[in-house]
């Protein structure tokens, strides 16, 4: 891995400019993924990425989507 900068935003964070091989790229992607966000936060910003990419296609507005739900069963029952 190679840091070519750093600069800090508005809100005091500091952003790093790195360059990764492939290797480290899907792991920096998988630690984001599974240990930055809660599952909140991954249902939030995977719409916002599909909203995004919707929008780069010409689509104003996300599709009705079927909604998804889980089904829990107790033990022994």
């Amino acid at each position: 891995m190679k840091i070519l900068g750093q600069a800090p935003d508005r809100h005091g964070r500091i952003w790093e400019v790195r360059v990764l091989t492939f290797e480290e790229s899907e792991e920096e992607d998988f630690r984001f993924w599974h240990d930055e966000l809660t599952p909140e936060q991954r249902v939030v910003t995977t719409m916002d990425c599909l909203a995004d990419c919707l929008k780069a296609q010409g689509i104003d507005e996300l599709p009705r989507l079927r909604g998804i739900s889980r089904v829990l069963q107790r033990e022994g029952g």
